[in-house]
């Protein structure tokens, strides 16, 4: 069930509903200044009286669920705005705009509140595709969206006509990741994934968990045609892969330095990888897991800093020691919805 606008933190901003208090900071700060809307054209607050009319309609707003608007807050002031508007149920998308007054620009304010949006809509909303535009010329705000993992899709020429004078508009998107089970006609994309994924790991100093020889060709069809080899893509391509097992693991039944967390039925991720090209393969395998089962399992290399750090911020904790097929240790991790 969507939850709206609630209160959102980051490690320096509080993203809160609006108060009637704002709507002086807002004309002051965002309406009398021109630079705050040279871009958009758009200046509800140009007016004591249109600033309050605009935050009063925010607060009307807070009892559907649907509606997002927030005011951005750092070291108590409020410094911002960051909304999503007309959200498309037929192609689960919203489009997300963010002010940030202009003497806080360059500070990093609004992209940190842009990725905070973004994970809420999308892991918390599962709203599965977020959008923004700019004009071209705004480069501050193409180096916002760019760093916060968005993509810029298309450009369309002197779409926008701001006082007499035209700029190109750039759309952006990030488009959650999609998990199906894979096809043959997938294989060489598995494959590049793979060694990718094996480079990675040796020019990371972890030479030892998968080389050059993990997984062979083999087994990755073997995955396929037996059906527990899954793929996690966007509208457009291929980005990870994984294999996924249901019973018993028999190498997970001796583990030491620590226990399970319990001995209900499971599932076990394997063969995770990603290409490097998009974000969130781990802890997009781990939530579709998680949907399935109340119980996820996933080991890795010690030397595997990188996964380490991916699995624990999934939400995985680390159980204890167990030992693979040619006796060498991994570091075992499990998920419980208990």
């Amino acid at each position: 069930m969507s939850k709206g606008t609630i209160q959102l933190t980051t490690d320096r901003l509080v993203l809160r509903r609006h108060m009637m208090e704002d709507a002086l900071l807002l004309h002051q700060n965002f309406g009398l200044d021109p630079e705050m809307f040279r871009y958009s054209g758009w200046n509800p607050y140009a007016s004591q009286e249109a600033a309050a009319e605009a935050v009063r309609q925010f607060m009307d707003s807070y009892d559907d669920n649907h509606f997002y608007g927030w005011a951005v807050e750092y070291d108590g002031r409020l410094i911002g705005t960051i909304g999503a508007y007309d959200y498309d149920p037929e192609a689960d998308s919203i489009e997300v705009g963010c002010s940030i007054e202009r003497k806080n620009w360059g500070k990093g304010f609004a992209g940190e509140a842009l990725r905070a949006v973004i994970r809420y809509l999308t892991e918390q909303e599962d709203i599965r595709c977020v959008k923004a535009w700019c004009a071209a010329d705004n480069i501050g705000s193409r180096k916002v969206m760019e760093r916060a993992g968005m993509t810029l899709v298309s450009t369309e020429k002197g779409a926008l006509v701001i006082d007499g004078r035209e700029y190109d508009k750039q759309n952006y998107r990030m488009t959650m990741l999609l998990v199906r089970k894979a096809e043959a006609s997938d294989y060489k994309q598995i494959m590049e994934i793979y060694r990718y994924a094996q480079d990675f790991m040796i020019a990371a100093g972890n030479p030892n968990q998968w080389g050059h020889f993990y997984p062979a060709p083999e087994l990755v069809k073997a995955d396929i045609e037996q059906r527990v080899c899954y793929v996690i893509a966007d509208e457009e391509t291929v980005h990870g892969v994984f294999a996924l097992f249901g019973g018993q693991e028999h190498t997970y039944r001796y583990i030491e330095n620590g226990s399970w967390l319990n001995d209900g039925s499971y599932v076990t991720i394997h063969r995770i990888a990603g290409d490097g090209q998009a974000h969130g393969i781990l802890r997009c395998a781990a939530n579709y897991c998680k949907s399935i089962s109340q119980n996820v399992r996933i080991d890795t290399h010690e030397n595997n800093t990188t996964m380490q750090r991916q699995i624990e911020k999934a939400g995985f904790e680390r159980c204890g020691i167990i030992y693979v097929e040619d006796g060498s240790p991994r570091i075992a991790y499990q998920w419980t919805a208990d």
